[in-house]
């Protein structure tokens, strides 16, 4: 968390910067792929807390351990670190959105 805290502290989001990377990134991650595993989980027979839990994890936001793997690797953190805090952000709408949606299309785990 301290790495990521520092990074987080030296990226600047005012920039342009691979803006469209992160957002279509944010989306992908909090927004479709939670739906395709909701429709995956819809026609496997998994059933009760282990197909919530399966639905709630894929929901979640991209782990900080994305940050590091591009610090590791060499790679600039800008655009990781950006992604990991615009991620985070957005689960606090997409988590109930998601949950929302499968107990709409009759979902009950």
């Amino acid at each position: 968390m301290v790495v990521v805290g520092t990074n987080l502290g030296a990226i600047s989001f005012s920039s342009k910067k691979n803006l469209k990377t992160v957002v279509f990134g944010t989306f992908a991650r909090n927004i479709l792929i939670p739906l395709i595993c909701l429709f995956i989980l819809l026609s496997v027979p998994i059933s009760g807390q282990a197909a919530w839990a399966i639905l709630i994890m894929a929901s979640c936001p991209v782990p900080a351990v994305v940050v590091l793997f591009s610090l590791l690797n060499n790679f600039d953190a800008e655009v990781p670190t950006s992604y990991l805090c615009l991620s985070t952000l957005c689960t606090i709408f997409t988590l109930p959105l998601i949950i929302l949606v499968a107990q709409s299309l009759g979902y009950g785990g």
